[in-house]
């Protein structure tokens, strides 16, 4: 089984220096004045930290596995039709943070959008295993 590790843009890593302030902030409150306020200033932090530290991918034989926080699932690599490589898709099924990863079409009618950190990598990998995917380039 391989792993592969999401790709993460420059404003997710500003993202995450604003959500780490704010949520510096919300210690302060909480320690310094007592109030539970500061406690919703961290939430969105730890939510946050969540969906960074585990937006990620794993291919095996037979199913190619993603996850991001709450959002996982698995796709059967002998359904996947097509890979759009390079193109960002901004509706529907996003484990992902980052833009130019991969547009998977698979089954008939579904997508889904990941962001490897290695496009071509990952791309190759599963022409391995499933030999029949149609590439687009972008």
């Amino acid at each position: 089984m391989k792993t592969y590790k999401a790709k993460k843009s420059k404003f997710i890593h500003y993202l995450l220096a604003i959500f780490a302030l704010l949520s510096g902030v919300g210690i302060y409150v909480i320690f310094s004045e007592g109030k539970i306020v500061g406690l919703l200033l961290l939430l969105p932090f730890i939510l946050f930290l969540w969906i960074y530290f585990n937006t990620g991918y794993r291919v095996d034989s037979k199913y190619l596995y993603y996850h991001s926080a709450f959002i996982e699932g698995r796709i059967e690599i002998s359904k996947i039709v097509q890979l759009h490589v390079g193109k960002t898709m901004w509706s529907g099924l996003k484990p992902a943070m980052s833009s130019g990863g991969i547009i998977i079409k698979y089954s008939k009618y579904d997508e889904i959008y990941i962001a490897p950190q290695d496009n071509d990598k990952f791309v190759n990998d599963l022409l391995t295993l499933n030999p029949k995917i149609k590439v687009v380039e972008v």
